[in-house]
């Protein structure tokens, strides 16, 4: 084999590793932001467990009163979904360039049975 033959293996092998490692993030942040929203609703307001000797504030006015995160405000929620964009796209683009890897590698095989 010559190296361009081992050049071309690693670029497919690093390529296709990329790509899918992309992809996979790219699920991942998906799957996070919809378990978020699934665990909290909102505008919900989480219950906090208190030992019995802390004292508690009581709501006031109309007021919920409790702890946990803030519910996630609109451009986070845009920020989120833009980088499961991003990694979607990035996979896309490695597949393509390993696609066209081997599809280089075939012509150029194809062109060595055809000059016999």
């Amino acid at each position: 084999m010559r190296a361009v033959d081992w050049i071309g293996r690693v670029a497919l092998l690093v390529l296709s590793g990329l790509a899918t490692m992309a992809l996979l993030t790219s699920i991942a942040s998906v799957s996070d932001q919809a378990f978020e929203s699934a665990i909290q609703p909102p505008g919900a307001v989480e219950r906090a467990e208190y030992p019995p000797d802390t004292p508690v504030a009581e709501p006031s006015e109309g007021r919920l009163v409790g702890a946990g995160p803030a519910p996630a405000s609109r451009d986070d929620r845009l920020a989120a979904k833009l980088d499961a964009l991003i990694y979607a796209i990035l996979a896309l683009a490695g597949f393509a360039a390993a696609i066209l890897l081997v599809l280089l590698r075939m012509t150029v095989h194809l062109s060595r049975i055809a000059s016999r």
